[in-house]
Protein backbone atom coordinates (compact mmCIF):
# COMPACT_ATOMS: atom_id res chain seq x y z
CA UNK A 1 0.00 0.00 0.00
CA UNK A 2 2.71 2.55 1.19
CA UNK A 3 4.46 2.08 -2.40
CA UNK A 4 0.90 2.85 -4.16
CA UNK A 5 0.49 5.57 -2.39
CA UNK A 6 4.13 6.87 -2.95
CA UNK A 7 3.27 5.91 -6.81
CA UNK A 8 0.32 7.73 -7.08
CA UNK A 9 1.82 11.15 -5.06
CA UNK A 10 4.67 11.45 -8.04
CA UNK A 11 2.25 11.17 -10.96
CA UNK A 12 0.15 13.34 -9.25
CA UNK A 13 2.88 15.63 -8.82
CA UNK A 14 4.07 14.86 -12.39
CA UNK A 15 0.70 15.74 -13.32
CA UNK A 16 0.75 19.32 -11.64
CA UNK A 17 3.74 20.10 -12.63
CA UNK A 18 3.03 20.08 -16.14
CA UNK A 19 0.32 21.67 -16.30
CA UNK A 20 1.64 24.52 -14.80
CA UNK A 21 4.45 24.54 -17.37
CA UNK A 22 1.67 24.26 -19.97
CA UNK A 23 0.22 27.53 -18.94
CA UNK A 24 3.22 29.54 -18.52
CA UNK A 25 3.67 28.53 -22.29
CA UNK A 26 0.19 29.83 -22.91
CA UNK A 27 -1.70 26.51 -23.37
CA UNK A 28 -4.62 25.03 -21.33
CA UNK A 29 -6.12 22.08 -20.26
CA UNK A 30 -9.04 20.13 -19.03
CA UNK A 31 -9.53 17.33 -16.77
CA UNK A 32 -11.92 14.61 -17.83
CA UNK A 33 -14.48 15.63 -15.26
CA UNK A 34 -14.60 18.58 -17.42
CA UNK A 35 -15.57 17.04 -20.54
CA UNK A 36 -18.87 15.47 -21.66
CA UNK A 37 -18.92 12.20 -23.45
CA UNK A 38 -18.47 13.46 -27.07
CA UNK A 39 -15.10 15.08 -25.42
CA UNK A 40 -16.90 18.81 -25.60
CA UNK A 41 -15.25 20.69 -22.67
CA UNK A 42 -17.39 22.05 -20.25
CA UNK A 43 -15.35 23.97 -17.30
CA UNK A 44 -18.35 24.23 -15.64
CA UNK A 45 -18.80 20.78 -14.82
CA UNK A 46 -18.37 19.48 -11.31
CA UNK A 47 -15.67 16.79 -9.91
CA UNK A 48 -17.28 14.15 -7.67
CA UNK A 49 -14.32 14.61 -5.24
CA UNK A 50 -16.24 17.43 -2.42
CA UNK A 51 -15.27 20.99 -2.48
CA UNK A 52 -13.28 20.61 0.38
CA UNK A 53 -10.78 17.66 -1.03
CA UNK A 54 -10.41 19.86 -4.32
CA UNK A 55 -9.59 23.12 -2.57
CA UNK A 56 -7.11 21.38 -0.48
CA UNK A 57 -5.67 18.55 -2.81
CA UNK A 58 -6.56 19.72 -6.07
CA UNK A 59 -8.08 18.19 -9.47
CA UNK A 60 -5.00 16.35 -9.82
CA UNK A 61 -4.74 14.30 -7.09
CA UNK A 62 -8.07 12.29 -8.57
CA UNK A 63 -8.29 13.64 -11.91
CA UNK A 64 -6.00 13.16 -15.19
CA UNK A 65 -5.84 15.53 -18.15
CA UNK A 66 -8.13 15.04 -20.48
CA UNK A 67 -7.87 17.63 -22.99
CA UNK A 68 -4.64 19.77 -23.79
CA UNK A 69 -4.90 23.22 -26.09
CA UNK A 70 -1.72 25.14 -27.11
CA UNK A 71 -3.02 26.62 -30.03
CA UNK A 72 -5.19 29.27 -27.66
CA UNK A 73 -7.13 29.79 -24.96
CA UNK A 74 -10.05 31.76 -23.57
CA UNK A 75 -9.32 34.88 -21.86
CA UNK A 76 -12.66 36.86 -20.00
CA UNK A 77 -14.33 35.55 -23.08
CA UNK A 78 -12.01 36.96 -25.37
CA UNK A 79 -9.72 33.89 -27.81
CA UNK A 80 -6.28 34.52 -27.46
CA UNK A 81 -3.66 33.15 -29.58
CA UNK A 82 -0.56 30.67 -28.44
CA UNK A 83 1.67 31.72 -31.68
CA UNK A 84 4.76 32.18 -29.85
CA UNK A 85 5.29 28.70 -28.62
CA UNK A 86 7.59 26.09 -30.29
CA UNK A 87 7.18 22.25 -30.00
CA UNK A 88 9.52 22.37 -26.62
CA UNK A 89 5.80 22.09 -24.68
CA UNK A 90 5.22 18.57 -26.43
CA UNK A 91 8.03 17.59 -24.16
CA UNK A 92 5.32 17.35 -21.22
CA UNK A 93 2.93 15.13 -22.96
CA UNK A 94 4.06 12.22 -20.89
CA UNK A 95 2.75 13.29 -18.13
CA UNK A 96 -0.72 13.59 -19.61
CA UNK A 97 -1.25 9.47 -20.62
CA UNK A 98 -4.81 9.25 -20.45
CA UNK A 99 -5.16 12.49 -22.88
CA UNK A 100 -7.97 12.36 -24.97
CA UNK A 101 -7.91 15.51 -27.81
CA UNK A 102 -4.65 17.47 -28.27
CA UNK A 103 -4.57 20.87 -29.99
CA UNK A 104 -1.53 22.33 -31.43
CA UNK A 105 -0.43 24.75 -34.19
CA UNK A 106 2.25 26.09 -36.07
CA UNK A 107 5.90 25.95 -34.58
CA UNK A 108 4.58 23.29 -32.11
CA UNK A 109 3.59 20.58 -34.66
CA UNK A 110 7.16 19.43 -36.08
CA UNK A 111 8.36 15.92 -36.56
CA UNK A 112 10.09 16.10 -33.62
CA UNK A 113 6.92 16.65 -31.45
CA UNK A 114 4.78 13.76 -33.17
CA UNK A 115 6.90 10.82 -31.04
CA UNK A 116 5.60 12.48 -27.85
CA UNK A 117 1.98 12.56 -29.73
CA UNK A 118 2.09 8.75 -30.51
CA UNK A 119 2.56 7.47 -26.90
CA UNK A 120 -0.79 9.15 -26.45
CA UNK A 121 -3.27 5.95 -26.65
CA UNK A 122 -6.04 7.07 -25.73
CA UNK A 123 -6.03 10.00 -27.91
CA UNK A 124 -9.10 10.34 -29.46
CA UNK A 125 -9.23 13.92 -31.59
CA UNK A 126 -6.22 15.33 -33.20
CA UNK A 127 -6.58 19.46 -34.06
CA UNK A 128 -2.88 20.45 -35.78
CA UNK A 129 -3.21 23.39 -37.89
CA UNK A 130 -0.76 25.54 -39.81
CA UNK A 131 1.56 22.15 -40.00
CA UNK A 132 4.33 23.10 -41.89
CA UNK A 133 6.95 21.96 -39.71
CA UNK A 134 4.98 18.25 -39.92
CA UNK A 135 6.69 15.99 -42.79
CA UNK A 136 5.95 12.06 -44.14
CA UNK A 137 7.97 11.39 -40.95
CA UNK A 138 5.74 12.90 -38.66
CA UNK A 139 2.98 11.41 -40.21
CA UNK A 140 4.02 7.88 -40.42
CA UNK A 141 4.28 8.20 -36.24
CA UNK A 142 0.33 8.59 -36.02
CA UNK A 143 0.13 5.18 -37.20
CA UNK A 144 0.22 3.97 -33.54
CA UNK A 145 -2.77 5.90 -32.90
CA UNK A 146 -5.17 3.49 -33.92
CA UNK A 147 -8.22 4.88 -31.33
CA UNK A 148 -8.30 8.03 -33.12
CA UNK A 149 -11.68 9.41 -34.21
CA UNK A 150 -11.00 12.66 -35.51
CA UNK A 151 -7.80 14.24 -37.43
CA UNK A 152 -6.82 17.62 -38.87
CA UNK A 153 -4.11 18.26 -40.47
CA UNK A 154 -4.17 21.34 -42.15
CA UNK A 155 -2.10 23.32 -43.68
CA UNK A 156 0.69 20.74 -43.82
CA UNK A 157 3.67 20.01 -45.89
CA UNK A 158 2.00 16.88 -47.10
CA UNK A 159 1.66 15.03 -50.17
CA UNK A 160 -0.16 12.43 -51.65
CA UNK A 161 2.14 9.91 -50.42
CA UNK A 162 1.73 11.53 -46.99
CA UNK A 163 -1.51 10.19 -46.27
CA UNK A 164 -0.95 6.49 -46.28
CA UNK A 165 -0.93 6.16 -42.88
CA UNK A 166 -4.73 6.88 -42.28
CA UNK A 167 -5.33 3.29 -43.47
CA UNK A 168 -3.92 2.14 -40.27
CA UNK A 169 -6.54 3.98 -38.26
CA UNK A 170 -9.65 1.90 -37.79
CA UNK A 171 -11.69 4.22 -36.39
CA UNK A 172 -11.11 7.21 -37.90
CA UNK A 173 -14.69 9.01 -38.90
CA UNK A 174 -13.26 12.92 -39.11
CA UNK A 175 -10.45 13.74 -41.61
CA UNK A 176 -9.72 17.35 -42.64
CA UNK A 177 -6.48 18.21 -44.87
CA UNK A 178 -7.53 21.44 -45.62
CA UNK A 179 -4.39 23.55 -47.25
CA UNK A 180 -2.48 19.98 -48.39
CA UNK A 181 -0.80 19.77 -51.92
CA UNK A 182 -2.54 17.20 -52.79
CA UNK A 183 -4.30 15.44 -55.96
CA UNK A 184 -6.16 12.41 -57.44
CA UNK A 185 -3.92 9.81 -55.55
CA UNK A 186 -4.63 11.38 -52.26
CA UNK A 187 -8.38 9.65 -52.85
CA UNK A 188 -7.18 6.65 -52.82
CA UNK A 189 -6.35 6.35 -49.55
CA UNK A 190 -9.41 8.38 -48.70
CA UNK A 191 -11.34 5.62 -50.31
CA UNK A 192 -10.82 2.75 -48.02
CA UNK A 193 -11.62 4.73 -45.20
CA UNK A 194 -14.96 2.40 -45.10
CA UNK A 195 -16.02 4.26 -41.40
CA UNK A 196 -15.26 7.81 -42.29
CA UNK A 197 -18.21 10.00 -42.04
CA UNK A 198 -16.64 13.66 -42.25
CA UNK A 199 -14.21 14.78 -45.07
CA UNK A 200 -12.95 18.31 -45.88
CA UNK A 201 -10.64 18.96 -48.22
CA UNK A 202 -9.35 21.42 -50.30
CA UNK A 203 -7.20 25.21 -50.96
CA UNK A 204 -3.26 25.56 -51.48
CA UNK A 205 -2.00 23.92 -54.95
CA UNK A 206 -4.91 20.82 -54.16
CA UNK A 207 -5.65 19.21 -58.20
CA UNK A 208 -8.75 16.89 -58.01
CA UNK A 209 -10.50 15.43 -60.95
CA UNK A 210 -13.93 14.11 -61.31
CA UNK A 211 -12.76 10.47 -61.67
CA UNK A 212 -11.42 11.18 -58.03
CA UNK A 213 -15.01 12.25 -56.64
CA UNK A 214 -16.60 9.12 -57.80
CA UNK A 215 -14.57 7.66 -55.30
CA UNK A 216 -15.66 8.83 -52.74
CA UNK A 217 -18.96 6.76 -53.85
CA UNK A 218 -17.31 3.98 -51.88
CA UNK A 219 -17.36 5.65 -48.41
CA UNK A 220 -21.13 4.33 -47.62
CA UNK A 221 -21.32 6.02 -43.72
CA UNK A 222 -19.46 9.63 -45.65
CA UNK A 223 -22.16 11.82 -44.25
CA UNK A 224 -20.70 15.31 -44.56
CA UNK A 225 -17.76 16.90 -47.13
CA UNK A 226 -16.28 20.43 -47.32
CA UNK A 227 -14.70 21.49 -50.42
CA UNK A 228 -12.55 24.50 -50.54
CA UNK A 229 -11.12 26.96 -52.84
CA UNK A 230 -11.09 23.94 -56.08
CA UNK A 231 -12.05 24.39 -59.98
CA UNK A 232 -14.66 22.07 -60.09
CA UNK A 233 -16.96 23.02 -62.35
CA UNK A 234 -20.66 21.87 -63.42
CA UNK A 235 -19.15 18.84 -64.56
CA UNK A 236 -18.54 17.65 -60.95
CA UNK A 237 -22.28 17.90 -60.25
CA UNK A 238 -23.13 14.18 -61.68
CA UNK A 239 -20.19 13.05 -59.39
CA UNK A 240 -21.38 14.66 -55.81
CA UNK A 241 -24.95 12.64 -57.40
CA UNK A 242 -23.27 9.72 -56.55
CA UNK A 243 -22.68 10.24 -52.81
CA UNK A 244 -26.41 9.95 -52.20
CA UNK A 245 -26.06 9.37 -48.46
CA UNK A 246 -24.65 13.05 -48.15
CA UNK A 247 -26.33 14.96 -45.55
CA UNK A 248 -24.52 18.59 -45.82
CA UNK A 249 -22.16 19.70 -48.89
CA UNK A 250 -20.50 22.97 -48.50
CA UNK A 251 -18.90 24.40 -51.58
CA UNK A 252 -16.58 27.37 -50.52
CA UNK A 253 -14.80 29.27 -54.01
CA UNK A 254 -15.80 26.70 -56.38
CA UNK A 255 -16.58 27.11 -59.94
CA UNK A 256 -19.90 25.23 -59.48
CA UNK A 257 -22.72 27.32 -60.53
CA UNK A 258 -26.08 25.30 -61.31
CA UNK A 259 -26.97 24.74 -57.53
CA UNK A 260 -30.42 23.91 -58.51
CA UNK A 261 -29.14 20.93 -60.68
CA UNK A 262 -26.98 19.97 -57.73
CA UNK A 263 -30.16 20.13 -55.21
CA UNK A 264 -32.18 18.00 -57.53
CA UNK A 265 -29.19 15.22 -57.45
CA UNK A 266 -29.03 15.53 -53.69
CA UNK A 267 -32.50 16.12 -52.53
CA UNK A 268 -31.73 14.74 -49.18
CA UNK A 269 -28.81 16.56 -48.84
CA UNK A 270 -28.65 20.41 -47.15
CA UNK A 271 -26.16 22.44 -49.44
CA UNK A 272 -23.94 25.32 -48.27
CA UNK A 273 -22.22 27.82 -50.87
CA UNK A 274 -19.47 29.99 -48.81
CA UNK A 275 -20.91 27.97 -45.61
CA UNK A 276 -23.66 30.93 -45.67
CA UNK A 277 -25.91 30.76 -48.18
CA UNK A 278 -28.18 27.36 -48.11
CA UNK A 279 -30.31 25.91 -50.82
Amino acid sequence: MPALMANHLRTTLRQQHAVEAIERLGGCVYYDYEIDDKFQCDPNRRSWLPDWMMDRFGPDWAHSVAVLNMAYRAVDGRVIRNEGCNDDAMYYLDAFPSLQVLVATQRQVTDRSMEQVARLKHLKKLYLSDARGITDTGTERLRKLRGLVSLHLTHASLRDDSLEFVESLPNLKVLSVRGNRLSDDAFANFSRLQQLESLEFGMAEFVVSNDALIQLAELKQLRYVQVASLPLTNEAIDCFGRLSQLEQLCLEDTEITDLARLQTVLPDCRIQLHSTTTW
